[in-house]
């Protein structure tokens, strides 16, 4: 299955699970699927990140690497 996140999903995965619903969660942990981010959301990270009205726990580049090799 294919799991689109939406900006704040991709973030709360990164940095605060707990926010997210534990069968949604379920799902992001299970390898056959694919999660999947917009280039639309990194996007609007890094210009809230730029203005000062985000701040993330990492570097964008580090979280969405990060993800990539996570082993739930």
């Amino acid at each position: 299955m294919k799991l689109l996140l939406d900006t704040h999903t991709f973030m709360w995965w990164d940095s605060a699970p707990d926010q997210i619903p534990e069968a949604t969660l379920d799902h992001l942990k299970q390898t056959e699927n694919e999660v999947l981010v917009s280039l639309v959301s990194l996007w609007e990270m890094q210009i809230k990140t730029q203005l000062g009205k985000l701040t993330l726990r990492a570097g964008l580049a580090d979280i969405i690497r990060q993800q990539q090799i996570n082993d739930w």
